[in-house]
């Protein structure tokens, strides 16, 4: 698949003589002697392992050199601990003393102009000028003198009949050495368009940016309130500044807007932020469109049941492929939970915790060849972290690894090994690339049998995940409360794409007593089981009572606890017809965004003996329908509390006389992002 080195529609400039920079024919009338890629004619098209090889054959098109070609030295011993690293913990520092600065962050592009081409960075026009961009040769990102990588002067390149993407995976994993941040944009932007990136496209982008905020320009402040996507145990910046940040949850917030089956995605936060480090926002934002769109390569997780797949997938390949490392984290962890829980959180040793160099030089893989490539970092993590607690510097002291496992939790000292990891960007990517036998056939069937797993265990999702400081220990006051336990809560916190635990205790509170002490099962998600009425009935059907939640693609929750099970729409009167209305006085509706709302039966007062209570209508006992073109909560007076097709994607809510509500959805009609039924377990 041939690929256009241009940005913006502008074609890098090429052609022997007053094509190229001035910098490379500098270099060339000075005797340079260094192979060069040959320059292609001026519009002509490059493949992407064509950019490769001109990215490596000659740095001077991309980077800062303006002079001729430096003396050869000798190369410096290797360290283990690089002094010329960016920043301190990390890596999210400034530049080291010395390098070449230039500015951090995306530049934003003003009345729809690209940014330019050039290293050094339009002025004034930058997100997050405080933190410099890295810049060859000290940018953090490995540089070893003297290795020869594929393409580079000496060897000539492979023929480009060759598989184009095997040819560019081994480049990219094993020779890119040294790039300075213009090439790395050129190189990400290049790769993001070879699988589908529409990166000339920003209509999409900054038509919903007017949309949400009433016109287009730079991020003049946080999202209010914080994009859903953003999580608050993910927020690594990769040091960009505010403005940076602020454009980062923009880009969230209108990925949420456009993509409402995307309900939970822990790394897209810091995935944002690495790319805004390298262009500007539309580009962003198209290339994080592609990787959301990409099932081949699937990027991303996208909701909670595959982030749950994910964990419990590496948990198999790390049994199959380092069974070794896995008896270690055993020994030290001193349970299979202890592994599980640490396994758990893979994902931010990869996006939180590793130094800014390691990810960069990471993500150079991960944008070519998708998910697989942290699935084989965290094993490499893993195996690294094996191979230095053994190691012993003398033979009677345990090496500083062992002597922290010793003393420390397993999940601790993985967050230390990682952000001080003892290893260079390249040997860590070579331990990568040397587990044997580690496919994407392997990975697909490691996958299919974590799914299975998953669902022989009822679907219940076990990761763990940070509780709020706020929802901590607050225990003890629960069951005199009649409120589900701190398992229960963290349990429906973890599983749920609608509600939170605040917004649970906040329902419990109206739910009958004889329930309240119960755990919340999940029973129907349309993130994992889809828009379906027959599915809905098929996996709710027979529990007793349920609670519907509806979240609309407008924001709004709200939802009813349903007394009666569905499936008494089938049961039969002694007349031989079907139920048209059922249910409790039970019944009843409430709202959780944007306020907190409960709309009870209007017979209630009369229930309770309220001696005044006039008697009830028909229409004021209209409970639940449902038949196999739509359900319905509440009815009465010409409208229905909440109606929903039989695609459950669409709805409408008006007044009903059963529980005299103003309609739930301001405008009548909405159309549902999420939809989710919750049964009684007992605990």
């Amino acid at each position: 698949m041939s690929v256009a080195l241009q940005v913006g529609g502008a074609p890098l400039p090429a052609g022997g003589g007053s094509g190229w920079p001035a910098e490379r024919r500098a270099c060339r009338a000075a005797g340079g002697q260094q192979r060069r890629a040959p320059a292609p004619p001026p519009g002509r098209r490059f493949s992407l392992i064509t950019l490769v090889n001109v990215i490596h054959s000659d740095r001077a098109v991309f980077g800062t050199h303006s002079g001729p070609a430096p003396p050869t030295t000798p190369s410096p011993p290797r360290q283990r601990h690089k002094a010329d690293s960016v920043g301190t913990s990390g890596g999210h520092g400034p530049c080291t003393p010395g390098a070449p600065e230039e500015t951090a962050g995306a530049a934003y592009r003003a009345n729809g102009q690209n940014s330019s081409l050039s290293s050094s960075p339009p002025d004034g026009s930058a997100l997050g000028e405080a933190t410099p961009k890295l810049s060859s040769p000290t940018d953090g990102v490995e540089a070893e003198s003297g290795v020869d990588s594929p393409g580079l002067g000496g060897a000539p390149s492979r023929p480009l009949h060759e598989n184009i993407n095997q040819q560019t995976k081994r480049q990219l994993r094993t020779g890119l050495t040294v790039l300075d941040a213009a090439a790395r944009r050129q190189l990400w932007l290049a790769v993001c368009r070879h699988h589908g990136a529409e990166l000339e496209n920003g209509d999409e982008y900054r038509d919903t940016v007017e949309q949400m905020e009433g016109h287009y320009g730079p991020a003049t402040g946080p999202q209010l309130p914080r994009p859903p996507l953003k999580l608050a145990f993910y927020s690594n910046d990769f040091g960009l500044d505010a403005a940076g940040v602020w454009t980062a949850e923009r880009i969230l917030a209108v990925l949420a807007y456009n993509n409402p089956a995307v309900t939970y995605s822990p790394p897209l936060f810091s995935v944002c932020c690495l790319l805004l480090r390298f262009m500007d926002e539309e580009d962003a934002y198209n290339c994080l469109c592609m990787m959301l769109k990409n099932s081949k390569l699937g990027y991303l997780v996208q909701t909670k049941r595959q982030c749950e797949i994910s964990w419990r997938t590496l948990v198999k390949l790390c049994r199959k492929h380092a069974r070794g490392s896995m008896r270690f984290l055993q020994r030290y962890a001193g349970s299979s939970e202890a592994v599980r829980r640490l396994l758990a959180d893979w994902m931010t040793w990869i996006f939180c915790y590793l130094p800014f160099s390691h990810v960069v030089r990471l993500f150079d893989c991960y944008l070519m060849e998708g998910e697989k490539v942290l699935y084989r970092a965290a094993m490499a993590l893993i195996v690294l972290l094996h191979k230095q607690t053994a190691h012993q510097p003398c033979r009677d002291k345990a090496s500083h690894w062992a002597t922290l496992l010793e003393e420390q939790s397993v999940q601790d000292v993985m967050k230390i090994f990682c952000q001080e990891i003892p290893v260079t960007p390249r040997k860590l990517l070579k331990t990568m690339f040397t587990i044997r036998a580690f496919s994407r056939g392997t990975l697909n069937s490691s996958y299919v049998k974590a799914r299975e797993q998953i669902r022989a265990d009822g679907g219940r999702i076990t990761f763990p995940e940070p509780t709020p400081a706020d929802e901590a220990g607050c225990g003890s006051e629960l069951a005199q409360q009649n409120l589900p336990s701190l398992d229960s809560q963290r349990l429906l916190g973890r599983s749920s794409n609608t509600i939170g635990v605040k917004e649970l205790l906040r329902l419990w509170e109206s739910v009958p007593a004889r329930f309240a002490l119960c755990s919340p099962l999940l029973l129907y998600t349309s993130s994992e089981h889809g828009f379906s009425l027959k599915t809905f009935y098929q996996r709710v059907g027979t529990f007793e009572p349920t609670v519907l939640l509806l979240r609309t693609t407008e924001g709004e929750v709200f939802g009813a606890y349903c007394s009666a099970h569905w499936n008494t729409r089938n049961q039969l009167l002694e007349d031989g017809s079907r139920h048209a209305y059922f249910g409790t006085g039970e019944t009843f509706l409430f709202s959780l965004r944007p306020e907190l709302s409960v709309y009870r039966w209007v017979g209630a007062a009369r229930a309770g003996g309220e001696p005044r209570a006039a008697p009830l209508r028909h229409e004021q006992q209209l409970f639940q329908a449902a038949d196999t073109t739509m359900l319905t909560v509440g009815g009465g007076g010409g409208g229905q509390a909440i109606w929903l097709d039989e695609s459950l994607s669409r709805g409408r809510s008006d007044r009903c006389q059963t529980f005299a509500n103003p309609p739930l959805a301001p405008h009548g009609s909405f159309e549902v992002a999420c939809i989710e039924v919750f049964g009684f377990a007992p605990s």
